[in-house]
């Protein structure tokens, strides 16, 4: 047999620890090892963090060319360009003629600021003219009482600049109704000469009191222009409807359709009325 060892107490309390805090002593050293993961996880992402640091703007910048195609990008949200007819003169008598193009802006999200045009006729220029197109917008060039010493056998319109903005949630859109648009040719009642005209009713259909805005109304023989006209209006309110006409004191040849555009500038803020100028009652027209 081996030799018997006696236990002492020591011994009693160094085994009764055990058996007693044994659990404890797990779990503390499960606690230490994931703890001890978790330094070291932390260690490799701070590393990894001042590596990438470490790079250029350079050098992030052509990672970041390599991974994203930024032409294409640019490419897919240009605007499209404008589309414009071909142009058209219309002799109001021997000396005066109404030059005139249509222009169509087909970007429902882009607006042009700015669009600057001039009319060639016969080969010579005529003044530099500023117009604006809304997003999705229809309308006509116009230079309406264009002096001449001859008949114009060619006109054409140049298109001399163009201001592209694009179109955001923070810009009122004004939209209307239009309505019951009629042509009345020349006639005569009880010896007086009724000029030709166009009349029409139109609605406000925004929230925005305005201080004014044009009519272009053009006529066609079917489908070709063959006469144009712009009037003025001020001071239309919120949701307010007229009835509106435009007048021809000049001959015109048969008429079988008639359009009327509403023209106004969405960008252009000082259009719209403001509260403290209704309160005051303040006429812009008349100051």
């Amino acid at each position: 047999m081996g030799a018997y060892r006696q236990v002492s107490d020591e011994d009693l309390k160094k085994g009764y620890w055990w058996l007693t805090h044994k659990e404890v002593v797990a779990k503390a050293s499960i606690i230490g090892a994931v703890l001890l993961l978790v330094l070291l996880y932390v260690s490799l992402f701070f590393g990894f963090n001042k590596q990438l640091n470490a790079l250029t703007l350079d050098q992030q910048s052509q990672h970041l060319d390599q991974t994203f195609d930024w032409s294409s990008y640019h490419e897919q949200r240009k605007p499209r360009q404008i589309q414009i007819s071909a142009s058209e003169s219309f002799a109001v008598n021997n000396r005066l003629y109404n030059l005139v193009a249509a222009v169509q802006n087909p970007n429902n999200d882009w607006s042009i600021a700015k669009l600057d045009y001039r009319f060639i006729v016969d080969g010579v220029a005529a003044d530099i003219q500023s117009t604006y197109l809304n997003p999705g917008e229809d309308k006509l060039l116009m230079r309406l009482g264009y002096k001449v010493t001859k008949a114009i056998k060619k006109v054409t319109v140049e298109i001399v600049d163009v201001s592209w903005r694009r179109f955001d949630s923070q810009v009122p859109v004004i939209n209307w109704e239009v309505n019951a648009v009629e042509y009345t040719p020349a006639y005569s009642v009880d010896g007086s000469n009724l000029p030709a005209r166009v009349t029409w009713q139109a609605k406000n259909l925004s929230l925005y009191n305005l201080w004014g805005i044009d009519w272009q109304v053009a006529l066609y023989n079917r489908d070709r222009l063959v006469a144009v006209n712009q009037i003025r209006t001020d001071d239309w309110n919120a949701l307010e409807s007229r009835e509106l006409e435009a007048v021809w004191l000049y001959g015109l040849s048969s008429i079988t359709k008639a359009e009327v555009f509403p023209v106004i500038n969405w960008l252009d803020e000082d259009i719209f009325k403001t509260i403290q100028e209704i309160e005051r009652g303040i006429d812009r027209v008349n100051l």
